[in-house]
């Protein structure tokens, strides 16, 4: 049996299906850390017994659903372009409605993205609001950040579904992600300096903290830097 392909179609689904098959193991592999650290955070606030429990358990499990909803959205992309690779060879009429699925999906993935980046940016918020000893002047700043964010990533994604919609998402999450972590990490280092004379364990403590607030930012910002080159390689679907 012969069948006669389209070059630039089957070229496109090819390159598409490949970019998917890296990208969703990607995908999997950051979803392993976060389940990890997701454990280690239901752990430690867990142990807590304060006012400010209660809405960070939530977010941390309401940012798990949204991130297990990506993932399954991104694994539903890869099988439905692998469909659509087969469906380009054997029935080139009708791989458009597979075509229109695949979009669909990627278009709600970058939704659900946008409210996880934004309860993720409400969580660092209102961890660096809490180590400023509650001033809000101090946060007013990366608020309204946190508020554009999600105004610029929803009205992208409603305007448009190009890779540039996407990558300036991750653009403007890496922004908010590194003011709060310079005004987090500066707070952090001034009380270290001013509690040196407290003895070991108090300084240590905050030391560590300033090593997670260091190291959880820097992931994060490579993270994005990653997601949003790779929108840029070519393809419709992103990371």
């Amino acid at each position: 049996m012969s069948y006669l392909v389209d070059s630039t179609s089957f070229n496109e689904a090819w390159l598409q299906l490949e970019l998917l098959i890296i990208q969703t193991c990607l995908v999997v592999f950051l979803y392993g850390i976060y389940v990890h650290f997701f454990v280690s955070a239901i752990r430690n606030l867990s142990r807590r017994d304060n006012s400010g429990r209660l809405p960070l358990l939530t977010a941390t499990w309401v940012m798990l659903v949204f991130a297990t909803a990506r993932l399954f959205l991104r694994i539903g992309q890869l099988a439905i372009s692998a469909r659509l690779l087969q469906k380009i060879v054997t029935d080139p009429i009708n791989s458009k409605q597979l075509a229109g699925h695949l979009e669909s999906l990627d278009f709600a993935e970058r939704v659900v993205s946008v409210i996880n980046n934004f309860l993720t940016d409400l969580v660092l918020l209102f961890r660096c609001y809490t180590i400023w000893g509650f001033r809000k002047k101090i946060v007013a700043g990366p608020a309204v950040l946190v508020v554009a964010s999600l105004i610029v990533g929803m009205s992208l994604m409603i305007q448009s579904r190009s890779s540039i919609s996407g990558r300036m998402i991750y653009i403007c999450a890496a922004i908010t992600n590194l003011v709060l972590a310079v005004l987090t990490a500066g707070r952090l280092w001034s009380i270290q300096r001013k509690t040196t004379s407290l003895g070991e364990d108090f300084p240590m403590r905050i030391a560590r903290a300033l090593e997670i607030v260091v190291e959880s930012a820097a992931i994060y910002c490579i993270t994005a830097t990653i997601l949003a080159v790779t929108i840029g390689s070519g393809c419709r679907t992103r990371l």
